[in-house]
């Protein structure tokens, strides 16, 4: 499957667009995720523990089939915030994009800036939009740019498969 990948900057600005090929990814990774999506449900913390990873928490939110809400932290700093998208049901992806633009306002608000709304213009489906916060760790932000798209695949692999068994 292609996901198209749309990174956004922590001032709501589009920085860049891509295409994921979910062949591509690293299947033991995809594995791995599902695993912990799998085990853990539509709402949890976990502690990555990964090499490299070690003190990163995955954050996850997921209301609906169609879509989920995903921060990654190191301690107490933002690294990424993730909003994965299938397209199964467009009002869902609609309010995930929604508060993810709300998280962006709120941090923009608390520096004086004023968010861009670049993330509500990815339109193409599934996609993964990516909002980078600012870090020091540029190690740690590289691997979790790789733990995004296991992420996403994992989601969207199980999205489409349940999508499939929907009225």
């Amino acid at each position: 499957m292609i996901i198209h990948g749309y990174t956004v900057s922590a001032l709501g600005r589009l920085a860049d667009t891509r295409e994921h090929n979910s062949t591509q990814v690293p299947r033991r990774a995809v594995e791995g995720a599902s695993r912990l999506l799998g085990v853990n449900g539509r709402e949890f913390v976990a502690r990555l523990g990964m090499k490299g990873l070690e003190n990163v928490e995955l954050h996850w939110k997921s209301s609906d089939v169609s879509a989920a809400l995903v921060t990654f932290a190191e301690e107490n700093d933002l690294l990424s915030t993730e909003v994965i998208v299938s397209g199964i049901r467009p009002e869902a992806d609609r309010q995930a994009l929604e508060a993810a633009q709300a998280m962006l306002h709120s941090v923009c608000e608390t520096v004086g800036e004023t968010a861009a709304e670049d993330l509500l213009q990815a339109s193409e489906r599934p996609a993964v939009v990516s909002i980078h916060w600012a870090t020091r760790d540029h190690k740690a932000m590289s691997l979790v740019k790789d733990m995004e798209i296991c992420f996403a695949t994992a989601f969207l692999e199980r999205a489409f498969a349940s999508g499939k068994l929907m009225p």
